[in-house]
């Protein structure tokens, strides 16, 4: 980013009515097709030289570096008349130096377009100097394309010789036990012992398709992926109240099921087990991934909110290139580098922005301190305390030692609540903060009083199975839970009471599978929380027709399938279908509960 507050980057709020756009671009310069097509790749600053994090001048075709390097954007711009907006080759994004914000237009997206394709490349194209398999030189690595590193000084791997290793891992857990508010960052290195790829590694996503290449090492599904004891170490440490928050770039979910609390993450690209309400902002936690088969567009699933009036359709949380982070988590998470006054990285190339500006704010603080785990170099390696080059799991395993906290092995643990009301028994997932799951793929009640059997089978969609008993004389039933299986999982056998002197009951079940044994236990969970509004439960008939946002001049009309059933959020920046708090006038859109309505009684 080149100048403001950080926190304000495009993929929070970006200015969508600069009024410097007429001054500062250069038309001429703008539609010479042949030049623009010179200037779409990352170049040199002009100044220094630099190559990394640069941006371009749009009223005079100059690259120059960021304020994170040596301000030459910056210094530009302020001794330039009307050279305020420039484009990043880092994040493509836009920065109008006058307004002091990032800026949106419909105008730059053929810019922005002809920057992705340039940067990202195709399978087809073979940047200069070819890659590494071309032989074109020592230091070519994958040609960077689909975001891979892109020389072999990149790529490369390095682990610190045993006295060195030794020592860091000393001054880390002193770091830790010293600490107030200690954070962690990870990435998709923090996974790769459980069998799911990382990006950038050899045997990276992207770096085999930049390479046209084969993975040669065994792979896992994120479903089936068992935490690592780099994940289950940041459970004991949060146990132990020395972790405070954990910011993710990954979307396996796994730090959710090793135990992270839900209200101690942050998961930036979303969780692929885990999809959203449009309209009332309910959320779904599946045993399965809900961005199979997903619109890539609309993120729509094709599943519909479950609560009473609602119907809204539901949409994954996967967050892919060229998208907007939400708003309200790359918030918290840079709330949370704000306080820190540690922050460990785990397994990031940290090369992503906005999500890696998220340490290099730990990393700036003087007051705070920054440690890299990761077996490659990383654009943010200067700004660290602690440099640790080691495999995730060997570090973490040294540090929990020498911290005197034991690591758990892996448990598997699900929450079961059933309840009824008369004659109606619910029996459903739910997840510690009151998120529906959706985890039991049948269920086999038995009446003992009379011998009755029900079988019930479920959709994709089931949460909550509902069950109805005959008679009062049906005083218990007896429940054989069977599950999606992703562990091997047996069926469960459970009881519960229907005595005649209690019309209205409910029970939460805290069952634990273990891997090791392949068997299950439980017991009565004390409480539930909960973090779902009122608002959250709040069917589309329960909002007012019109409502005013204080971020608007306009009133805003409540509208069904605006724009065909898809929309993205002006507030939130997340997708959305069908209805939407909507201002014709100015294509501004709301989810509403995004807005200021509130929704009525029900």
């Amino acid at each position: 980013m080149d100048g403001g507050d950080e926190q304000k980057g495009f993929y929070v709020d970006p200015k969508r009515d600069c009024p410097h756009i007429v001054t500062n671009i250069n038309t001429t310069l703008y539609n010479d097709t042949q030049r623009i097509t010179q200037l779409v790749g990352n170049g040199r600053c002009e100044d220094c030289d630099h190559v990394q994090e640069n941006w371009l001048c749009l009223a005079c075709g100059l690259r120059f570096c960021s304020r994170y390097v040596h301000g030459h954007m910056q210094e530009h711009a302020s001794t330039h008349t009307n050279h305020n907006i420039c484009a990043s080759y880092s994040d493509l994004s836009l920065w109008c130096f006058a307004c002091e914000s990032y800026i949106t237009d419909p105008m730059f997206r053929p810019l922005l377009n002809m920057m992705a394709n340039e940067k990202f490349g195709s399978r087809s194209e073979d940047k200069k100097g070819g890659g590494a398999a071309s032989g074109g030189g020592l230091d070519i690595g994958t040609g960077g394309r689909y975001t891979a590193h892109a020389t072999a000084t990149q790529m490369e791997e390095l682990e610190d010789p045993p006295e060195e290793f030794n020592k860091s891992i000393k001054a880390l857990a002193q770091m830790i036990r010293e600490s107030k508010h200690f954070i962690a960052f990870t990435g998709a290195g923090v996974s790769t012992s459980a069998g799911v790829p990382d990006f950038r590694g050899p045997q990276g996503v992207w770096t085999l398709r930049a390479l046209n290449a084969t993975r040669t090492e065994p792979t896992t599904s994120m479903l089936r992926a068992v935490p690592t004891p780099s994940h289950m170490s940041l459970v004991a440490l949060q146990d132990a109240d020395l972790l405070k928050f954990v910011v993710s770039q990954n979307i396996d979910g796994m730090h959710r099921r090793s135990g992270i609390a839900p209200t101690r993450l942050a998961e930036l690209h979303g969780n692929s087990n885990l999809e959203v309400c449009t309209t009332c902002g309910k959320e779904y936690l599946r045993d399965f991934d809900t961005s199979d088969g997903s619109a890539a567009r609309t993120h729509a699933t094709g599943r519909q909110c479950s609560v009473s009036g609602c119907n809204g359709g539901l949409v994954d949380t996967i967050i892919h290139f060229e998208e907007s982070l939400p708003r309200e988590v790359i918030l918290r998470g840079f709330a949370e580098a704000e306080a820190a006054d540690l922050c460990l990285c785990l397994g990031s190339s940290l090369t992503v922005t906005p999500a890696a500006t998220i340490p290099k704010t730990v990393g700036k603080n003087p007051k705070a301190k920054l440690v890299i785990v990761n077996l490659q170099r990383t654009p943010l390696d200067s700004f660290a305390t602690l440099r640790i080059h080691a495999k995730i799991d060997k570090v973490m395993e040294a540090v929990m030692e020498e911290l005197g906290i034991p690591i758990a092995p892996f448990v598997l643990k699900r929450r079961l609540q059933v309840s009824h009301q008369g004659n109606e028994i619910s029996v459903g997932g739910v997840d510690v903060d009151g998120t529906p799951v959706s985890l039991l793929s049948r269920i086999v009640a038995t009446f003992p009083a009379t011998g009755r059997t029900v079988n019930l089978r479920c959709n994709d969609v089931h949460t909550t199975f509902q069950i109805q008993r005959e008679s009062t004389a049906e005083d218990s039933v007896d429940l054989e839970l069977h599950f999606m299986g992703h562990y091997g999982e047996d069926a469960l056998q459970l009881s519960y009471p229907l005595p005649a002197s209690s019309p209205s009951g409910s029970r939460v079940h805290m069952l634990s599978f273990n891997l090791q044994h392949g068997k299950w236990g439980w017991r009565y969970a004390d409480s539930l929380s909960t973090s779902t509004t009122a608002t959250q439960q709040q069917g589309h008939q329960q909002w007012p027709a019109t409502c005013q946002d204080e971020k608007h001049e306009h009133e805003l009309k409540l509208t069904a399938h605006v724009y065909g059933g898809a929309f993205r959020c002006d507030h939130c920046l997340r997708p959305g279908l069908s209805c939407a708090y909507h201002c014709a006038q100015c294509s501004y859109d709301l989810h509403p509960y995004c807005t200021s309505a509130k929704p009525a009684s029900n």
